[in-house]
């Protein structure tokens, strides 16, 4: 346990300090305050998103954080996964790791346990972002705030740090298995962001799916092809905010999820242990 410790604190330690994932973090910090601005400006002759039509306007800040979470953290996840491993084939620290009496089950689980680690402070950090978001914003109504719209909020956090663990380990074990099946690094980081758009964007968001069934003439193959989508999944699970009702109506959307992650863990696991990646 004490090597698996090890190995996650040095897999933390040079992700915290990789240039390529400060200049992501500030990016990040970008996409939030232009996605909770677009919210909150009013248009010529209508009030905010937030106060349009029956708009729950806590729901409305809750489908964007965890969009923010999915979408830009599994990208982000694509990145660490990338200098996970390219750091230590170019610096043959690899090598040094698997020469010394540790198992390569150790070495692996303890990128996992960093990945996770840091996966969670990208969490609390983006938490504490929208909570001030919305202790500002609404400061005029403060009693409101502390009262019902908090409380609501953070009734949605668990099935937010579910969701976004699944969608950033995911990504970043897909990014691992991909580095260590392909020699090129390059090329294994180009696939990993290729299967990124085609699990958010290509099958569901650019309605891929929706002209497949136009071309058969099935409808139910639009919703057989769109269900692949990681996109598609979180666009029905964000109808609630609690994981009740989630499992409840769109169980099989986050067992959908679930079996993608774990799956692609588990291939990464079966790589790492029996490819030479020295």
């Amino acid at each position: 346990m004490s090597n698996i410790l090890m190995v996650a604190r040095k897999e933390l330690s040079d992700l915290v300090n990789s240039k390529l994932v400060t200049v992501f973090l500030i990016f990040y910090l970008f996409i939030f305050l232009s996605s909770f601005y677009d919210v909150i400006r009013p248009y010529p002759d209508l009030p905010p998103v937030l106060f349009q039509l029956d708009n729950d306007p806590i729901q409305i800040i809750f489908v964007q954080y965890v969009y923010l979470l999915c979408w830009y953290g599994s990208q982000m996840a694509i990145i660490l996964g990338f200098i996970s491993m390219t750091r230590e084939l170019d610096g043959k620290a690899l090598n040094t790791l698997l020469a010394k009496p540790l198992y390569r089950d150790t070495i692996i689980n303890g990128k996992m346990l960093g990945a996770i680690a840091f996966s969670i402070l990208l969490f609390v950090f983006t938490t504490a972002l929208y909570i001030m978001a919305i202790l500002v914003y609404f400061s005029n109504s403060m009693d409101k705030v502390i009262s019902f719209y908090i409380p609501q909020f953070i009734g949605g956090i668990p099935l937010a740090f579910m969701l976004s663990m699944l969608c950033i380990m995911l990504f970043y074990s897909l990014t691992l298995l991909f580095c260590i099946l392909i020699k090129e690094q390059s090329f294994a980081l180009f696939v990993s962001i290729l299967m990124w758009f085609l699990l958010f964007l290509v099958i569901g968001g650019c309605d891929v799916a929706y002209y497949i069934g136009i071309f058969f003439n099935s409808e139910a193959l639009d919703h057989l092809i769109g269900g692949f989508s990681i996109y598609t999944m979180l666009y029905y699970i964000l109808e609630y905010m609690d994981i009740g009702s989630v499992l409840t109506k769109y169980g099989i959307e986050i067992l959908k999820l679930s079996l993608y992650c774990f799956v692609t863990i588990i291939l990464t696991y079966i790589a790492f242990l029996r490819r030479d990646v020295a």
